[in-house]
């Protein structure tokens, strides 16, 4: 039979009756014995994951990317393979895009190994290229100029272009 709990003893702490560790008594916080401890863990990031997350662009989840690097455990070729990976990638398209609305979460980037990707195409500008956009802001320039005179006319401009 059970025995019946004095009115003065309460199962609750903090008004949560699903906390069966402690007992309060006369309003002292009594811990049951053969309760476990409650500890928090306070993560300590190791020096390569450091230097990963500051080269990483995407700053989100840094706990579990954590856990994911850890599974990874890069030695030092594997970390610049790793650092020299995203250096390539942040220069893409799809990255650059939409303010990096596109860039993979770390812990996504990690668990799919991203750095084992193939390299993506980054066209460089071709010097015919380069050559075609100093012309235009130096037409872009002059026209700019002659705008700003008094007696500018643009039928008369137009006109002398053709």
């Amino acid at each position: 039979m059970k025995a019946k709990k004095p009115d003065n003893v309460n199962d609750t702490v903090n008004g949560n009756d699903n906390v069966n560790d402690t007992v309060t008594v006369n309003d002292t916080v009594i811990k049951k014995e053969g309760a476990r401890e409650r500890k928090k863990t306070v993560v300590e990031y190791t020096n390569d994951f450091n230097v990963f997350w500051s080269t990483y662009p995407k700053k989100v989840g840094k706990g579990e990317a954590f856990k994911a690097f850890q599974k990874v455990n890069p030695d030092t070729e594997l970390l610049n393979t790793m650092l020299n990976a995203i250096n390539a990638v942040r220069q893409s398209e799809q990255w650059q895009r939409d303010g990096g609305r596109y860039i993979p979460n770390p812990l996504t980037w990690l668990n799919q190994r991203r750095w084992e990707d193939e390299p993506l195409n980054i066209p460089e500008k071709s010097n015919a290229k380069l050559e075609a956009e100093k012309r235009n802001k130096v037409i872009d320039n002059a026209l700019t100029e002659d705008m700003e005179r008094d007696d500018f006319d643009i039928y008369e401009y137009y006109a002398r272009k053709l």
